[in-house]
């Protein structure tokens, strides 16, 4: 019963992680969208926005209660944790270190999540050791396939430490909205959803402060237009899926999103340029696959008993 109550989530998963990692091929899938390019803080803070407006209407439709006092706050804090911290920080970071050593750093947010999870259970020390070890299997594969340059400057050392500190963000931040959302009053999937806006909409706001405050970069019509369509055919779709989970899976599973993402981008990426692969690169992704779904499957006990509280009933989608 249990696994195939899993599946649908898993399903889930599997398309948010094949949403997220789209943005990595998106100069091979639609080169034309960066024509006029934004900034990779304005896009992020479009997404946030679209999102946060989306969701707010779904919620006014279908009358859901919003959240106040200290929930208003929790749901603000998620969102600046999940996606705002870690998207500056992963800013800072980009003119220093290779997209190659931020995504293989980013395999560090599962690991993190085994880590502090237990702490948002009060329950810190029942850890799971398979969990750590899947972890690890997992890092170690993306160490196989993502080559991590080696830190020799200043310059390198901060932008390395800010991809960690990133990582670190959205750990917290993604065991903190499992726990907030698993303990709404109402066993709904609506009930979320204003969780969902408000969270989105902080972080949209510090984004679009940061920006027009430091980066100043021009918004002009030809780039917005092309990153509105995208953000609507794959950040939205994304970020709804991304709450959904939350309510169903515990941290841990929903971090696996950032083993399968970049698995999945190498791989569409080797099929459609039809490259061969170098057998360490197969091996890095065969502990990747492992590692993901030790941590998915693995979890489903732990799971059970996390999300036992305000979790959906069996006949709810």
């Amino acid at each position: 019963m249990a696994q195939r109550r899993l599946l649908l989530p898993a399903a889930a998963l599997l398309l948010l992680s094949l949403l997220e990692g789209a943005d990595g091929l998106r100069s091979n899938l639609l080169p034309g969208l960066l024509s006029h390019p934004l900034s990779a803080l304005q896009r992020e803070a479009m997404s946030l926005a679209l999102f946060a407006v989306s969701a707010t209407g779904v919620a006014w439709l279908l009358k859901a209660k919003l959240p106040a006092g200290r929930q208003l706050w929790i749901a603000a804090e998620i969102g600046i944790g999940l996606f705002a911290i870690p998207a500056l920080l992963m800013h800072f970071s980009y003119s220093s270190t290779s997209g190659f050593t931020r995504s293989a750093l980013m395999t560090l947010v599962p690991l993190l999540a085994v880590v502090l999870e237990p702490y948002f259970r009060n329950d810190a020390a029942q850890q799971p050791r398979s969990g750590l070890v899947a972890a690890l299997v997992s890092l170690a594969g993306a160490l196989f396939v993502f080559p991590v340059t080696i830190l020799g400057t200043v310059n390198a050392g901060i932008g390395f430490a800010a991809v960690v500190l990133a990582a670190i963000s959205i750990s917290v931040a993604n065991c903190g909205a499992v726990r907030a959302l698993a303990l709404l009053p109402e066993n709904s999937s609506v009930a979320m959803l204003p969780t969902a806006a408000i969270a989105a909409g902080a972080a949209a706001l510090l984004l679009a402060i940061v920006e027009l405050s430091v980066e100043r970069a021009p918004w002009t019509g030809e780039a917005l237009a092309p990153q509105l369509l995208w953000s609507a055919l794959i950040d939205l779709p994304a970020l709804f899926l991304l709450f959904w989970l939350l309510r169903r899976l515990t941290a841990v599973q929903t971090a696996v999103r950032f083993i399968l993402a970049p698995l999945l981008v190498i791989l569409t990426g080797a099929f459609a340029m039809q490259q061969p692969m170098q057998l360490e690169t197969w091996l890095g992704l065969l502990l990747m696959v492992a590692g993901a779904c030790w941590l998915l499957v693995g979890g489903m006990e732990a799971g059970h008993e996390l999300l036992s509280i305000g979790s959906p009933p069996d006949g709810e989608p």
